[in-house]
């Protein structure tokens, strides 16, 4: 399968890249520059005369978008599809003028959409410029919030969506379709979530840095959904400050786990080492990578040697002893990936990496009410155990059907789920473990 990149390397090695088909929701939080990452995939696709790029723009002046792009699309065709001009822009003459006596170079085009506000009628242009370009393209939707804006609300968005992701999927385009979080409510983007095939989530961190994760990820290990990425912007340049779960070396993982074993709170750790609380939860978080001078501080402050932050073995020799402790704070969970359904499925592990060895993994799953489906709950060809805390559960192995109640158990040897229901009206929860 070919791989369309996304133009930022570090994060085409921790997703793979994009396959052909998929349609990206950027779900971002205000101030977290998504802007910068639908820059970074036209700039990828740019350099290539055999790609096209369908920028459909609701916010910006056409001048804006000739100036930003005529020069940087050189060699692939760009075609501009103006839904601002006589929507946001009312038909100004300023906007109108940029269309008389109009001079572009011989790769770049735009569509101007005299009724953007009828959705109908938009939905048509849109379609029009499908048909032209064929499979493989690469569109980019400056803003879903802009088009809500431009028709009065999220239901035709929803629509317009529910049409043209499919379609695209069948073409083999790529296309991006960010939004503003705030601006919509939940059970909007868990439409769009049912529908498409990556969901990515910008959310601000602490001051000037951000986190990318994904909420969704069809396809793809279900350990992307695990991970994030931490970024800075610069000059509106991506910046990332680590690799997420694909990272080899997570120095504050065990920065933490040895604090943690030593029963020092992140304030008093910080006093220890005449460093603020912000600045250790930082390194502790992997945003940050500590300064060698500092890495000694922290090795004599915690009684371990270099080597400890970066080796296997765990704070109190866990690992020799026999027994490990993961605390409640230092777990994380998330979405599942692989169809919108699991948007309704969390996982929370319940130890680090795969328990301190390589025999098991346990975990805590949640799923949401009237959830189902077909595949099992994780890609795994080992022996697997599970035990309803709470809630009714409808699995299906090898064609038999049995409901789970709260206390009962399940353990698969060389099986696994062919389909499963939560049948109640709460959520169910059960530990299910990896063996």
């Amino acid at each position: 399968m070919a791989i369309v990149k996304a133009g930022l390397s570090e994060l085409d090695r921790f997703f793979g890249g994009f396959h052909p088909g998929d349609n990206v929701v950027w779900a971002a939080e205000a101030g977290t520059f998504v802007q910068s990452f639908l820059g970074a995939f036209i700039q990828e696709a740019a350099g290539n005369p055999e790609n096209v790029i369908v920028y459909v723009n609701s916010n910006y002046a056409p001048q804006s978008i000739h100036r930003r792009f005529a020069e940087v699309v050189s060699d692939a065709r760009f075609v501009h599809v103006d839904a601002f001009t006589y929507g946001k822009g009312e038909g100004d003459d300023l906007f109108r003028s940029y269309y008389e006596n109009l001079s572009l170079p011989g790769n770049f085009e735009s569509v101007c959409v005299e009724t953007p506000a009828d959705a109908g009628k938009f939905d048509r242009v849109l379609s029009a410029v499908e048909g032209r370009y064929g499979e493989g393209a690469r569109y980019v939707f400056d803003s879903l919030t802009g088009l809500s804006e431009l028709w009065g609300g999220d239901r035709d968005v929803q629509r317009f969506f529910a049409r043209h992701c499919p379609k695209l999927y069948e073409l083999q385009a790529v296309a991006y379709w960010p939004l503003a979080r705030e601006a919509h409510p939940d059970s909007f983007l868990a439409n769009l979530t049912h529908i498409t095939q990556v969901v990515v989530r910008l959310e601000n961190t602490e001051e000037d840095f951000f986190e990318l994760k994904f909420q969704k990820a069809e396809d793809r290990p279900s350990r992307i959904l695990h991970g994030f990425l931490h970024y800075r912007v610069a000059e509106e340049s991506i910046h990332f400050l680590d690799r997420g779960p694909a990272r080899d070396l997570r120095v504050g993982d065990s920065i933490r786990e040895y604090r943690s074993a030593k029963a020092l709170s992140q304030a008093e750790l910080a006093r220890m080492l005449d460093v603020t609380p912000s600045a250790l939860c930082q390194i502790e978080n992997n945003q940050v990578r500590p300064s060698l001078p500092l890495l000694l501080d922290l090795s004599q402050a915690l009684g371990c040697s270099l080597d400890d932050f970066f080796g296997e073995r765990k704070p109190g020799g866990e690992r020799q002893k026999g027994w490990l402790v993961h605390k409640k704070k230092d777990q994380t969970a998330g979405n599942a990936g692989k169809g919108g359904v699991r948007s309704k499925i969390e996982i929370r592990p319940l130890l680090p990496g795969k328990g301190g060895s390589d025999r098991i993994t346990p975990c805590l799953l949640r799923l949401g009410p009237g959830v189902e489906d077909t595949r099992p709950f994780f890609d795994h060809k080992g022996p697997e155990f599970g035990w309803i805390l709470s809630g009714l559960l409808r699995v299906v192995v090898e064609g038999e059907e049995i409901v789970l109640r709260k206390g009962d158990s399940i353990y698969l040897e060389k099986r696994s789920l062919t389909r499963w229901r939560n049948e109640g009206t709460g959520k169910v929860e059960l530990i299910w473990i990896l063996c």
